[in-house]
């Protein structure tokens, strides 16, 4: 079956990015759509040749209380790698696992996935005794 977690979070970016920017984001997320999904906005306009649909993506963005993420920071990785050079990524994707205190958050800074895992730490009351 598998180690199985919880996943959510959103990632925006800096501008809307058109149909074909975002075309090589579907590459870089291959099979994992049932866990990313793209934040698009649709607008129909008309021109003189008639009716003109144009997609914008916002961002990613994601919600599972049951998926693998195994692989979960190479994906992202990947999607970040496919965006123009120019956009810029703000927000992050957090993952709870099965076993606590399994908890981590992905942020990218500049164009680079990082990975920072949960720490708990244990204030000593004053006067107690250890």
């Amino acid at each position: 079956m598998g180690y199985i977690s919880s996943l959510e979070g959103e990632m925006e970016f800096s501008r809307p990015l058109t149909r074909k920017e975002s075309a090589p984001l579907a590459l870089a997320f291959e099979d994992n759509w049932n866990v990313f999904e793209l934040i698009t906005e649709t607008e129909t306009r008309e021109t003189d040749e008639g009716e003109l649909t144009v997609t914008k993506t916002y961002g990613v963005g994601l919600s599972m209380s049951s998926a693998k993420a195994y692989e979960m920071a190479r994906v992202l990785q990947e999607a970040i790698t496919a965006l123009p050079e120019d956009v810029k990524v703000t927000g992050y994707f957090e993952r709870v696992g099965e076993e606590q205190p399994d908890m981590e958050r992905l942020y990218v800074v500049g164009r680079k996935v990082v990975v920072v895992q949960a720490r708990i730490t244990w204030d000593i009351p004053e006067g107690a005794q250890v």
